[in-house]
């Protein structure tokens, strides 16, 4: 069992990783989401930033975070062996999401670096 700040995992699998990760961020538990990724990890974006480190990404995910609404929803995933895992993802408020196709590679129980393709930004299908 690999145990990290606020929640514990029963499995490393790829799938068990990124489903905490994204209960968290659907929570807004921005330490039980940091808790996912290794200190070191990376997150690039197509958009052009990368954030590097743990720090990098609390300052960037405290205020992500911090949107009402904010949610993950995941249309699919696929698993590419004992390492890897590909998401497809709607991010985004109550009114608008953006579509993001997200790769993850997990070392050692945790994310070590995610890559996120960032489609475009849209209405939401089910907004009020």
């Amino acid at each position: 069992m690999t145990s990290t700040a606020g929640f514990a995992l029963t499995e490393s699998t790829p799938l068990a990783i990124f489903t905490a990760q994204v209960e968290a961020f659907n929570a807004h538990d921005l330490d039980a989401f940091l808790a996912t990724y290794s200190a070191e990890a990376d997150v690039i974006s197509s958009a052009g930033s990368t954030l590097s480190g743990r720090d990098a990404m609390r300052e960037h995910y405290a205020r992500r975070l911090a949107t009402p609404g904010l949610r993950c929803d995941v249309l699919s995933t696929a698993p590419v062996g004992s390492r890897w895992l590909i998401a497809h993802e709607l991010v985004g408020d109550d009114l608008t999401c953006t579509e993001v196709v997200a790769t993850f590679e997990m070392v050692d129980g945790v994310i070590r670096r995610s890559m996120l393709m960032i489609g475009d930004t849209r209405p939401r299908d089910d907004a009020p």
